[in-house]
């Protein structure tokens, strides 16, 4: 909203120009990004030195910065954020100020997605300056962000609101209760998500909307650890579990059962069944076989899980069939999500619930994350070599159709050897002001208002 890149996702998955007026690609490893005329906020000039200058800032072994290893397919870029050689040696080189290469030390078939990625927007000398269709005017800390029209934005003329008001509302039936009394006009999605309690009467009152993303909500094995370092046993758990009647009586409505880690939006709608069915016997089966193999005895385990609605009633819903089909007491431990993603990160838990949404728009943003067990957000420590070489293998392969099926064959493994099962895929549910039109929202789940129009109020405001 308030920084652009050089390409954006728009609804639909569709890559469109941002900053960069034109692409081109001088082999798998070379790419030449040609920036169109734009300024910052302040109306200075952005330039191809900005980019550069902001894309190594990131690289910068002193600068924290979580998604950094999503500019490693670039050349020399893990060792420079590894402190192993200098930043003039990243492969991203302004040769003027509208002319931006990057080399890359391998083919990287998903590189353009990638740049649509917030931490590839360029960022400001000053820290706070930005690029985008609205710059940010006034924030009261926990209370409302105000982001106003950005009159020296490149497509400035296609902006039609002038401001957006963002409330930061913690109680979800609060926020709903404002925006029935017509005082918020778009509401929902992951940052603002509905009471589950009101879904049916707001699709019974054909309020409700909903747009397909690619989000998996999903059980994560620790399998550095008895009792889930026994595959037998992960299956087990997994076969107790029957997503259909989960993803039908607990998520949401329009959520769908996953039998595959990545979501079908990322597989252009293919919905492949990877991971073996709910079969109690199976799973009953599985378990003796899994208990015989760690001593005979199941130790005491706690299902962890972040402070949501929904990922309650989903791990309360698990608990109680792990009891039924294989008599397992499962306690259940709660914390909050900044809490939980570190018990996570750490692995100092048994096994949890976590959910994990794409960054950007290929189905190698879920799968690079069990590429080895120290990959970002690899919660399992899970390791697989003919996974490796799977993953590796897609990265040379030019044609998208041969590509698919070598992402296929690597998704089989963990779908078989089960350090992750997957659960159901959600949707974003939400509801706008009915005048509210043109809002775009990409499969990512990523909400953009730039060419958004609210008839009949003033200013479009």
């Amino acid at each position: 909203m308030i920084y652009e890149g050089l390409t954006n996702l728009f609804d639909g998955g569709s890559l469109v120009m941002g900053i960069a007026e034109e692409i081109e690609i001088l082999d798998d490893c070379t790419y030449i990004f040609y920036l169109r005329e734009s300024k910052w906020a302040d109306g200075s000039p952005l330039t191809a030195h900005d980019f550069e200058r902001s894309w190594k800032e990131a690289l910068d072994p002193d600068f924290v910065s979580r998604p950094a290893y999503l500019f490693y397919p670039i050349l020399n870029a893990r060792a420079a954020k590894q402190g192993l050689c200098p930043l003039s040696k990243v492969g991203v080189r302004a040769i003027d100020d509208k002319t931006l290469k990057v080399t890359l030390w391998r083919p990287t078939p998903y590189f353009l997605e990638l740049t649509a990625y917030p931490a590839f927007a360029p960022c400001h000398v000053d820290g706070h300056t930005t690029n985008g269709p609205f710059s940010l005017e006034e924030w009261r800390h926990n209370d409302m962000i105000t982001v106003q029209k950005n009159p020296h934005y490149w497509d400035e003329e296609r902006v039609s609101i002038d401001r957006i008001h963002l409330m930061l509302i913690t109680d979800e039936m609060t926020a709903l209760q404002l925006f029935e009394k017509g005082e918020i006009d778009w509401l929902g999605g992951n940052t603002s998500p509905l009471p589950l309690a009101a879904l049916s009467d707001l699709e019974n009152s054909k309020l409700l909307k909903w747009a397909p993303t690619a989000g998996t909500n999903f059980t994560t094995f620790n399998t550095t650890i008895l009792p889930f370092s026994n595959k037998k046993i992960r299956k087990a758990f997994a076969c107790a579990i029957n997503r259909d009647a989960i993803a039908e009586n607990v998520a949401q409505k329009h959520d769908i059962a996953a039998h595959s880690l990545v979501p079908p939006v990322l597989k252009m709608g293919r919905c492949h069944h990877l991971t073996p069915p709910a079969r109690e016997d199976e799973a009953r089966r599985l378990f003796a076989e899994g208990l015989e193999e760690i001593g005979g005895e199941f130790p005491r385990v706690a299902y962890s899980y972040f402070s949501t609605e929904m990922q309650r009633k989903v791990a309360e819903t698990l608990q109680s069939e792990w009891q039924r089909v294989l008599g397992v007491n499962v306690e259940l431990q709660c914390n909050e999500f900044i809490t939980f993603l570190s018990i996570l990160k750490q692995r100092t838990y048994t096994f949890g619930q976590m959910c994990w949404v794409p960054q950007y728009f290929d189905p190698m943003t879920f799968l690079e994350r069990l590429y080895q067990k120290d990959s970002f957000r690899n919660y399992t420590g899970w390791e697989h070599p003919e996974y490796i070489r799977c993953i590796e293998a897609s990265h040379f392969e030019n044609d998208q159709m041969k590509r698919n099926t070598k992402l296929l064959e690597a998704e089989k493994i963990p779908a078989d050897e089960m350090p992750i099962f997957p659960i159901y895929h959600f949707q974003m549910a939400y509801v706008q002001n009915e005048n509210l039109q043109g809002v775009m929202i990409s499969p990512l789940g990523e909400v953009d208002f730039r060419y958004a129009q609210l008839a009949n109020k003033s200013g479009q405001e």
